[in-house]
């Protein structure tokens, strides 16, 4: 069971930082990347969505994305990862397993 600190609510709006890093754990520059998203997978009944998000911290391997209120729309595990794509090659963040509680705020 998943404990209630480990939780976000339906219509939850938190800031998201993930680190981007090649196979051997070198950060990865993602200024300079074609193309930067993130990408919301949904438990059954919500929507998957893709996002664009920023380098906001200043370190060229963290990126952030601030979460609408749309963003986490139904209750249950949401998966979440970060891609760079640089021509051939692909870079993603790490899955990341968000709980959305049904209670609304």
């Amino acid at each position: 069971m998943t404990k209630e600190q480990d939780k976000i609510r339906v219509g939850s709006t938190p800031n998201l930082r993930y680190t981007l890093k090649d196979p051997r754990g070198v950060e990865v520059d993602v200024t300079t990347a074609d193309t930067l998203s993130i990408q919301f997978v949904a438990p059954s009944g919500g929507s998957d969505s893709t996002g664009t998000p920023i380098v906001l911290s200043g370190e060229v391997a963290i990126v952030d994305f601030q979460c609408l209120t749309t963003t986490f729309d139904a209750q249950g595990l949401w998966l979440v990862a970060v891609k760079a794509v640089f021509g051939a090659n692909v870079y993603e963040s790490t899955v990341d397993e968000i709980h959305v509680d049904a209670s609304r705020f």
